[in-house]
């Protein structure tokens, strides 16, 4: 016989991790459910902003200054985006 394929704790990290992403799953439609539109945008935002701030101060494997400036220029992007007027009928003969 070769070696197992999984172990008995991989398998058990495998488990968890589905039951957490299924659980982070539904506390976002949860959220989302909560509040409004814009709210869920921003909060989604400031989340995706402290995860990448945690990272560049805890681990030294991060973003590239220019990643970095990538991110902050789609967020300000972003920021500054509002839709287009709606256009007026026009009416003739």
């Amino acid at each position: 016989d070769g070696p197992a394929m999984f172990t008995s704790s991989s398998l058990a990290l495998l488990c968890l991790g589905c039951v957490v992403g299924t659980g982070i799953g539904y506390s976002g439609w949860w959220c989302r459910s909560k509040v409004s539109a814009a709210s869920y945008t921003i909060i989604g935002v400031i989340n995706k902003c402290t995860t990448v701030l945690v990272n560049c101060l805890i681990w030294d494997k991060h973003a590239a200054p220019k990643g970095i400036a990538s991110l902050v220029l789609c967020l300000v992007g972003g920021a500054l985006y509002q839709q287009a007027p709606m256009r007026k009928d026009c009416q003739t003969g």
